[in-house]
């Protein structure tokens, strides 16, 4: 589970009237992520390790009158390198 906190402002015209906006959200969402990884042996107690994990938010979006006024789903891309030692 993910808590977000969405803030949106904005200003509107219709050619007659002129008004600022401003909306916010609090939403629990579902987030999830999934991974792999690889890892090589330099010797017996060293080794390398390389790996990549993608993180889903999940989506939310802001409503003014009824339209969509603003949606995203942000996500996260995470690469990593790392030396392990071993003894």
């Amino acid at each position: 589970m993910a808590f977000n906190y969405f803030e949106f402002t904005g200003e509107a015209s219709d050619g007659v009237r002129h008004e600022s906006i401003r909306r916010c959200r609090h939403d629990t969402t579902f987030a999830w992520n999934m991974g792999a990884g690889v890892s090589y042996a330099f010797t017996e107690n060293v080794s390398a390790d390389l790996g990549y994990r993608f993180i889903g938010t999940g989506y939310r979006e802001i409503k003014a009158g009824g339209q969509k006024m603003y949606g995203s789903a942000p996500y996260i891309h995470e690469f990593y390198l790392g030396v392990r030692f071993t003894f």
